[in-house]
Parts: structure tokens; sequence; C-alpha cells
């Protein structure tokens, strides 16, 4: 193989893989305005036996608006096993009733329907935790994925 056939294996395998991210944040990442639409998200058949996890926010919030481009970057390289749901707090009092959700952000877990964790705030996700601006992908993502294992770890249940 020659060098220039190594640099355009190269540039094939970064635009699959640019590819492959549009298509994780088209399938995966979405953003609603009304909690009636999320609710029909969450009943509809695609959902109910899917894993995601629902971020509610408050826009005007710089914690919130950090929280959001990060959740796009993790969904955009995931494996795509679960999705990410963006709704404002204001517009969703049922849920924000119903979850007690008195901090934002928040964010809930869900495995096939079944809520199964619930992070308040960033603690945990900063590298520094005086500065919102380092909230770390790599911590994001280790987070999210603790939540959807995959199927063959912990497959037993025994502990």
């Amino acid at each position: 193989m020659t060098d220039s056939d190594d640099g355009l294996e190269k540039q094939i395998l970064q635009f699959q893989n640019t590819i492959q991210q549009r298509e994780n944040l088209k399938r995966n990442f979405e953003l609603f305005f009304k909690e009636k639409d999320l609710l029909e998200r969450l009943k509809s058949k695609g959902s109910v036996n899917r894993n995601y996890v629902i971020a509610f926010i408050d826009e005007t919030f710089t914690t919130c608006q950090i929280l959001i481009e990060k959740l796009k970057e993790t969904v955009q390289v995931s494996d795509g096993s679960y999705s990410v749901y963006i709704i404002k707090a204001s517009e969703a009092p049922f849920l924000v009733s119903k979850l007690d959700i008195k901090v934002l952000p928040t964010m809930v877990a869900y495995l096939k329907g079944q809520k199964i964790g619930q992070h308040v705030g960033l603690q945990g996700l900063l590298t520094n935790p005086v500065d919102v601006n380092t909230l770390n992908n790599d911590r994001l993502s280790k987070l999210l994925i603790s939540y959807f294992p995959k199927e063959e770890e912990g497959s037993s249940d025994e502990e």
C-alpha cells in the first residue's frame, strides 16, 4: 500500500466517523419545547424499550448551556445505546413535580422506561469544582454509560 492509499484510507475513515457522529446526534439527541411532546415521545413504541436520559434545564443558566453542549458531544461519540432528551424545566411542570426536581440542571436516567438514576447539578463532572467551563466529556460519558451497562456485562443476578 502506498502513502497516498494510506492517506486516502484515513480520509475515508474520518468521513465515515463524521457521518456516524451526525447520525448519532440525529437519532439520539432531541430538544423538546413542550412537556406534552416529550411525554408523547416517552410513550411511543420506540422509546418504551429504549434507554434515555432526560435533562431538565434552564437555558439562561450557564451551567445548563455548557451541559447541553457537552451532552451533544457525548452523544455524537456514543455507541448509540441511549438517547438524551432536553427540556426546559419551566415547560415541564408535571415531570418536575413528579420527579421532585429542585436544582437545575438535573439529569434523570431511564432503563427501558424505568427510572434508574438521577444526577443533580454538575457535581463530579467538573475537573475544577469552581469552574463550570471545566465540565469534562469523559466524566459525563462515564456517568451516562454507568446507567446503561452492556447486556453481556453483569448479566448475572449474583452480587
